[in-house]
């Protein structure tokens, strides 16, 4: 608890997938997950959504599969809307949205859960400012609220502000995991070298 983890590596190296496992989009081919609390996922894109229905009541079955009670898919319904902007389209079929429409409907179900573990890829930056400064207060809020973040970023300054355990990895394993203080010096002149040089190796710290 209290731990905000950030993923770190090159394209490729696993941290994607590995955040997948832990949302339980997918399963291990070895070995297994141990997981107490309910996993909120900020990658799920298109997790239960119908393109037939509209905005509105594509809402309740995502809400249901990410474990929302029915107190909080009410509270969904009243929320969801507003924190999309997407205005009159909320009553219209999804199918008829943009990409970025898409993107916004999607984003507002899935931050209107909160749980015990919060697993973020990427963190959101795109957008017309408006939409943009309403998402990173909604991310801002759950990160503060969640007692555990798990998080995979390109940016290391994210990293930094938010983590305060980053793992490093490299072709589906682990290089190296510690304080960023530690870890993020020596991944940035690991990047120097190729990535098959790169050995795995725990380090705590």
């Amino acid at each position: 608890r209290s731990d905000r983890i950030g993923l770190i590596g090159r394209n490729g190296a696993g941290k994607s997938t590995l955040l997948k496992v832990l949302a339980r989009l997918v399963h291990p081919q070895i070995g297994g997950v141990k997981i107490d609390g309910r996993v909120v996922p900020l990658l799920a894109r298109g997790l239960g959504i119908q393109q037939e229905l509209s905005g509105f009541r594509n809402i309740d079955l995502p809400m249901r599969l990410l474990g929302a009670t029915e107190a909080e898919i009410r509270v969904a319904r009243e929320e969801v809307p507003a924190l999309s902007g997407i205005g009159d389209f909320i009553h219209m079929p999804v199918r008829t949205y943009s990409d970025g429409m898409r993107a916004r409907l999607l984003f507002a179900i899935c931050t209107a859960v909160r749980g015990d573990i919060l697993i973020m890829d990427e963190w959101l930056s795109a957008g017309d400012a408006e939409f943009v400064q309403r998402a990173q207060e909604r991310i801002h809020s759950l990160v503060r609220e969640t007692p555990i973040v798990v998080l995979s970023s390109h940016s290391l300054e994210i990293i930094r502000s938010i983590c305060n355990v980053v793992c490093w990895m490299e072709a589906g394993q682990i290089v190296m995991t510690g304080a960023p203080e530690l870890v993020l010096p020596a991944y940035l002149k690991g990047l120097q070298r190729p990535a098959a040089e790169a050995r795995p190796r725990i380090v705590s710290g």
